[in-house]
């Protein structure tokens, strides 16, 4: 049973590396079509609250917005 524990770690690593490897051999492209911006927090006191907003720019709007 050790052996087998050893045998999937060993896989798992295999898989993070190789994934890692592959990230970072894509080309890299220019800047991205858009940006997300999120914003939030929580207060927990009893229930609790939270609360969160968020701001999408595309190309479109950062050159009319600029």
């Amino acid at each position: 049973m050790n052996n087998i524990k050893k045998l999937g770690i060993l896989l798992l690593a295999i898989g993070v590396i190789t994934g890692l490897a592959r990230a970072a051999t894509q080309p890299q492209f220019g800047q991205p079509d858009a940006t997300l911006r999120l914003s939030g927090g929580s207060f927990a006191a009893g229930i609790g609250f939270s609360w969160g907003s968020g701001t999408i720019i595309t190309r479109a709007l950062r050159g009319a917005a600029g």
